[in-house]
């Protein structure tokens, strides 16, 4: 629940600064910051899991960013959101 409300802040962010290379440094700040408090951390894992976050997060805020003001922006917006959630 705490990852969806960094998400949904986080493309207000986009929104505002539109550099989606900050919002998904900071969205893998907060993943690491998660992980890294974790029970029982493995210090491999938890940079790879980092580093996947942080791939995935920046093709995510890539793609709201250069399909702003598209239908297909929602699309993407709730997907991402849902996986955020899921995830």
């Amino acid at each position: 629940m705490i990852k969806l409300l960094i998400l949904i802040g986080l493309v207000k962010l986009l929104d505002l600064t539109e550099n989606p290379w900050l919002c998904a440094t900071l969205y893998a700040i907060a993943i690491f910051s998660f992980v890294a408090f974790s029970a029982n951390p493995n210090w491999v894992s938890i940079l790879i899991i980092t580093a996947v976050s942080f791939v995935a997060s920046f093709i995510y805020f890539y793609l709201l960013n250069r399909t702003k003001e598209t239908c297909i922006y929602w699309l993407i917006l709730m997907l991402g959101l849902v996986i955020g959630f899921v995830l």
